[in-house]
């Protein structure tokens, strides 16, 4: 009988220790997850619509990159080199649809006025330049995505790695932890 009350004191410590151990949640998981739902909440990430394009979402709450993106710059403002970033993309833009308009202008011309459109080799140059200005145009627009996608990054590294909200949690006392935040820091 004495061998029995051992193995069911045996067990029920077993028991005891292994759903303390499984159920009791550390304080650095706990800071995790609520830092995991900080960046999943102010994050953005790209999306792309059928008829809307290309957008960025956050917290639920589109936003239209349009001609320039100035919404999302509007949402980045807050991080220097995401500010930098859109800044690149916004002028790069304006640029790329500035060349892409006179080359389709210049495609235009030789069609709108009569005399042109007798003088072959003046109305070939116009449609032959605006189709190479409009192809740089639509070049350097589709590259000016980069920096949006830069912009993005930087933006969200900074949530994540934002050093009061970081100082808040249990995770700074953790010498990796700090390390990883120098480190980020130098991007």
């Amino acid at each position: 009988m004495n061998v029995n009350i051992r193995k069911i004191f045996i067990l029920f410590i077993t028991f005891t220790f292994m759903s303390t151990f499984s159920f009791a949640e550390s304080q650095e998981n706990k800071d995790i997850k609520y830092l995991k739902g900080l960046y999943e909440k102010y994050s953005l990430y790209p999306q792309v619509g059928f008829f809307k394009g290309l957008y960025l979402v956050q917290n639920g709450k589109e936003y239209e990159v349009g001609m320039t993106g100035r919404e999302i710059a509007n949402v980045v403002a807050d991080s220097p080199k995401a500010k930098e970033e859109m800044e690149k993309f916004k002028n790069q833009r304006i640029l790329g649809w500035t060349l892409y308009f006179v080359g389709i202008g210049a495609m235009i011309i030789p069609l709108a006025i009569e005399d042109l459109r007798e003088q072959t080799g003046i109305a070939l140059g116009f449609v032959l330049g605006g189709g190479v200005i409009g192809i740089i145009g639509a070049v350097v627009i589709s590259t000016s995505i980069n920096h949006l996608y830069k912009a993005m990054w930087y933006y969200n590294k900074d949530i994540l790695f934002n050093r009061e909200l970081f100082e808040q949690t249990s995770l700074h006392n953790n010498e990796k932890n700090i390390d990883l935040l120098r480190y980020t820091k130098n991007f």
